[in-house]
């Protein structure tokens, strides 16, 4: 997972944060077993897609304190916070953060 993060401290620990939040709430609250990221490029942003396959939401969520918290900081950094619930999947977080990644890569994190 190293070699996928962007060359800044600072953005690559905010998107490390970010993974780590979505990863925490789709097991204790979506009861996920799965949690696929996604990092890609678009032009000299950095985007992140962080799905779950936890407990459908059938609207949208109320974020708690460590989802307030990564928003205010991702966009304190100049980037965009977006949660898309629905689509098939448990719940879907994504980012657009300054920065590149060394290259497309996808991760798959399963649980249990």
């Amino acid at each position: 997972v190293l070699h996928l993060l962007p060359a800044n401290g600072d953005t690559a620990y905010l998107l490390l944060s970010a993974v780590r939040e979505a990863v925490t709430n789709a097991v204790r609250h979506g009861a996920a077993d799965r949690v696929m990221v996604r990092l890609t490029e678009e032009g000299d942003m950095l985007a992140a897609e962080i799905t779950d396959n936890g407990i459908k939401h059938p609207g949208s969520i109320v974020e708690g304190g460590g989802l307030q918290n990564l928003r205010r900081r991702v966009e304190r950094a100049g980037g965009a916070m977006e949660i898309l619930c629905g689509g098939g999947v448990g719940l879907r977080l994504w980012l657009r953060l300054a920065g590149k990644a060394a290259q497309d890569e996808e991760l798959d994190i399963a649980h249990g």
